[in-house]
C-alpha cells in the first residue's frame, strides 16, 4: 500500500558535497554551500530524502564498500549536525567496464542498481511505500537526469558538480536549478501558481505611465515586473499568472510565454478595470484546487517565500497575508492581529493624529482557493471589501517580517529608476 508521501531523490557527489573526482576517503568529504539548508527545507516540507549514488571507486579497486559506507554515515552526521535528516542512502559499487590495473573482479558486472538503470530507486521506493512517479530524482550528471525519466520521476539538474557537462546521456532535465538549496524551494513549491495583479492605470506614477504599463518601468535597469519573476523563480515558483488590463500588449509581448525565464506565464486579461479583488477572481479557473500565492505588480520583494508559504499551511488558515512595520503608515493599510498572528482587524489608512499600531499590509498573499467564494464577480477591492469580509467566519493570519517588501508604486518610493 502506498503512503502518500513523495521521495526526493539526491545524488551525493556534486550535489550535497564537493565533487571530486573518485571520492575515496572521509577526508575528502565537504559540503556544498546551503546543500543543509535545501535538504532541511524538503524535511520540513514533508518529503523523504534519498541518497542514491554511483560509486564505481568500489569496482575500481581504489576503495571498499565499507569505506563507501563510512563515507555514507559521516555525510549523513555532517547534515544531521546542520539539522538536515537523511532517511536512507544506497550506492552502486558495481562497474561495467574492464581494463583498469588495480580492478576488483568481483564488482566489474552489468547490474540493475547502477544508475542510469532504477534498482536502488526501485528498492527505497518498496522499503517507503511510495509510488516512484511522485519522486523527484535531484543530480548534476546527466545520468541522474536519465535514471528519472527511466523511473517515471521528475528531475532536476543542479549547476553545481558537473553542471550536467558529463555528456553521458542525451536527456533533457524537467528543471534546471543552480543548487540544491533551489532545487529544494522549487520541489516545494512545484505545484503551486503565483498571481501578479498588473490591471491598475498606475495613476500615481503618472506622466510615467502615460505610455508604459507600471509594471514595465524600469526598476535597477529591468521592469518591476521582470524583477518579480526572477525572484519568484529564485524561490521555486514556476507558473505564473499575469492579472492585466491597461496596456496589457506590452506586458505579453515582452514575457511571451515565460520560457526565456524557464517559467509558464499565463495572462487573465481585465477588458475593463475590474479592481484587485475582480481580477484575484478573474483567476479561478486558471488556479484550481491548489494552494497559491499572489502579489501586487508594484513591490520589489526579496523574501523567502518557501517559508511564508511554510507558515500559511502550519496555520491553517484560508488567507495570510505579510505585514511589517510601515515607512509610510499614513498610506498604507493597517493590520491588528493578536499574539498568535491571527488578524483581528482592517482598520484601513489611519488619520493624522490617531493612535495607530504600525503593521502594515506589505502585498504579498498566500491563499487557499476557498478565498475565490468572498470575491465578487465585477468590480471589487481585495484588501477593502473581500479580506474584511471573512472575519469571524474564516482564519486569517498576518505574517511579519522584516525583509524586503518595497512598495515602488509612487513617485516618492519609485527611487531605483
Amino acid at each position: 500500500m502506498m503512503s502518500g508521501r513523495r521521495i526526493v531523490f539526491l545524488d551525493r557527489d556534486g550535489t550535497i558535497n564537493k565533487e571530486v573526482d573518485l571520492l575515496k576517503g572521509k577526508e575528502q568529504l565537504e559540503l556544498l554551500p546551503r546543500s543543509a539548508e535545501g535538504i532541511r527545507i524538503l524535511n520540513e516540507n514533508g518529503f523523504l530524502v534519498v541518497i542514491v549514488t554511483n560509486q564505481p571507486q568500489v569496482a575500481r579497486g581504489l576503495c571498499t564498500e565499507e569505506e563507501v559506507r563510512k563515507i555514507n554515515a559521516l555525510l549523513v552526521r555532517m547534515l544531521a549536525e546542520k539539522g538536515a535528516k537523511i532517511d536512507a542512502a544506497y550506492y552502486c559499487p558495481h562497474h561495467p567496464d574492464k581494463g583498469y590495473p588495480e580492478e576488483n573482479p568481483a564488482y566489474k558486472m552489468e547490474c540493475e542498481c547502477r544508475k542510469p538503470k532504477t534498482g536502488m530507486l526501485k528498492e527505497a521506493a518498496k522499503k517507503f511505500g511510495v509510488a516512484l512517479t511522485d519522486c523527484f530524482v535531484v543530480g548534476d550528471r546527466t545520468v541522474d537526469v536519465q535514471t528519472a525519466k527511466n523511473a517515471g520521476c521528475k528531475s532536476i539538474l543542479v549547476r553545481t558538480g558537473y553542471a550536467g557537462k558529463d555528456g553521458k546521456h542525451d536527456a533533457e532535465p524537467d528543471y534546471v536549478c543552480e543548487n540544491l538549496l533551489e532545487a529544494a524551494k522549487l520541489i516545494s513549491l512545484e505545484r503551486m501558481k503565483a498571481v501578479i495583479i498588473a490591471g491598475g492605470l498606475g495613476k500615481r506614477l503618472a506622466p510615467l505611465t502615460e505610455t508604459i504599463p507600471k509594471p514595465m518601468l524600469p526598476l535597477n535597469g529591468k521592469p518591476i515586473l521582470e524583477r518579480m519573476v526572477e525572484w519568484l523563480r529564485g524561490e521555486g515558483i514556476r507558473d505564473i499568472i499575469v492579472c492585466s488590463g491597461y496596456l496589457s500588449e506590452k506586458i505579453e509581448e515582452y514575457f511571451g510565454d515565460g520560457s526565456k525565464w524557464g517559467m509558464r506565464i499565463g495572462y487573465s486579461v481585465e477588458k475593463e478595470p475590474l479592481g484587485t479583488g475582480g481580477a484575484l477572481k478573474n483567476t479561478e479557473k486558471l488556479i484550481g484546487n491548489g494552494t497559491f500565492v499572489a502579489m501586487y505588480a508594484d513591490l520589489d520583494v526579496e523574501m523567502d517565500l518557501e517559508k511564508f508559504v511554510r507558515f500559511h499551511r502550519k496555520k491553517g488558515g484560508i488567507a495570510t497575508l505579510t505585514v511589517h512595520p510601515s515607512s509610510h503608515p499614513y498610506d498604507s493599510d493597517m493590520i491588528k492581529c493578536d499574539g498568535e498572528g491571527r488578524v483581528l482587524a482592517f482598520p484601513g489608512k489611519p488619520k493624522p493624529g490617531e493612535k495607530f499600531e504600525n503593521l502594515g499590509n506589505a502585498g504579498v498573499y498566500c491563499f487557499e482557493p476557498d478565498v475565490f467564494k468572498y470575491l465578487k464577480n465585477g468590480k471589487s477591492s481585495l484588501d477593502k471589501e473581500a479580506l474584511p469580509s471573512m472575519l469571524g467566519k474564516e482564519r486569517i493570519y498576518a505574517y511579519r517580517t522584516d525583509e524586503k517588501i518595497r512598495d515602488v508604486g509612487t513617485h516618492e518610493r519609485y527611487g531605483g529608476n
